[in-house]
């Protein structure tokens, strides 16, 4: 069989499985209590009461609606359709544009779509020819992304592409850069490891981090000197929950914020805390730095969101870029 339609046929079988889960509030259980407002809050310190989402509905320029699922205040929110799974959104702020990337249909190329800074789309296939584009980064003028058994580098300047091969792979899915060493990581979500490489190099990709237990290593950023995973757990709906992790980079100790769990796709940074989405579930999360966390925002009960995948964030804005998986991303003023 042709190594990428394997991946494919793997990765369609496991996105089946966990999103026949979806809308069903028993599929994923973090284990925590609710408050009297319906918001979801967890420990590691004490969490806070969760800014919970307007129940108004989206479409094209639409905005949330007063009064949210957990009775929290109203919130911007526009949808924007066009896409064919969209899986990951990255805002780029020197040129002030969103990357967006398209796993494509069955059987079908991905590529990169290019959206100005008010999500309008500029150019909707502005890279083509990928496999299964996921995770997607900018770093000195490069566009990194994750793309099932390699990393490809592609130039903002002229659209040439660079691949990074990583050996033993067979999920590559989010990529994070160490702005300070010029070291790119990426997660594999099947093979349990974490790759690193240099910039620029791709002879260079070793493994930087393999786990012994089920992490389903996924969404990856990096924060000063501690790279911070969100896993997605077993790829199934009735498997292991994934955690919110802190990675020491130079003596790679593994340290879990709080005791939230899910089957978590992308991180933010935002301040000293991290905002992370469920895919499976189409939520978003509020980490802070001691652990604690609140459910933030519930987009599949206020706008029917399928999934909440791979997360983009402007912190200038306070925006939030949330693909679905399906036709559409979303944009979600934060508070």
């Amino acid at each position: 069989m042709n190594l990428h339609r394997h991946h494919l046929a793997l990765a369609a079988l496991c996105l089946t499985s966990l999103l026949g889960a979806c809308g069903d509030d028993d599929a994923v259980d973090p284990g925590t209590s609710t408050t009297s407002s319906g918001a979801t809050t967890g420990s590691g310190g004490e969490g806070g009461e969760a800014a919970t989402t307007s129940a108004g509905t989206g479409g094209e320029g639409g905005e949330g609606g007063a009064g949210g699922a957990g009775g929290g205040p109203a919130y911007a929110f526009r949808q924007v359709d066009g896409f064919s799974t969209p899986e990951s959104c990255f805002w780029d702020p020197e040129d002030r544009v969103w990357y967006v990337s398209n796993i494509g249909g069955e059987g079908e190329a991905g590529w990169i779509s290019r959206l100005d800074e008010e999500g309008t789309v500029l150019d909707a296939t502005w890279f083509e020819g990928l496999v299964d584009p996921k995770g997607i980064r900018v770093f000195d003028g490069v566009l990194y992304v994750a793309d099932v058994d390699k990393v490809v580098g592609i130039s903002l300047s002229d659209a040439t592409a660079t691949e990074y091969p990583m050996e033993g792979s067979q999920f590559v899915n989010d990529v994070a850069v160490d702005e300070a060493t010029g070291q790119v990581y990426a997660s594999d979500s099947l093979a349990q490891v974490v790759y690193r490489f240099d910039a620029g190099d791709p002879e260079s990709a070793e493994v930087f981090l393999e786990f012994e237990e089920v992490a389903g290593p996924n969404g990856l950023l990096v924060d000063g000197g501690a790279l911070i995973l969100v896993g997605t757990g077993e790829l199934s709906a009735e498997g292991e929950l994934g955690s919110v992790l802190s990675i020491d980079i130079e003596g790679t100790a593994v340290t879990r914020l709080g005791d939230i769990a899910g089957k978590f796709d992308g991180v933010e940074k935002d301040g000293d805390a991290l905002w992370v989405s469920e895919w499976i579930s189409g939520k978003i999360y509020r980490v802070e730095a001691d652990g604690a966390w609140a459910l933030a925002y519930d987009l599949a009960a206020d706008h029917g969101l399928g999934s909440a995948a791979d997360i983009g964030f402007d912190p200038e804005r306070r925006i939030l870029c949330i693909p679905d998986l399906g036709s559409s991303v979303a944009f979600l003023t934060v508070e």
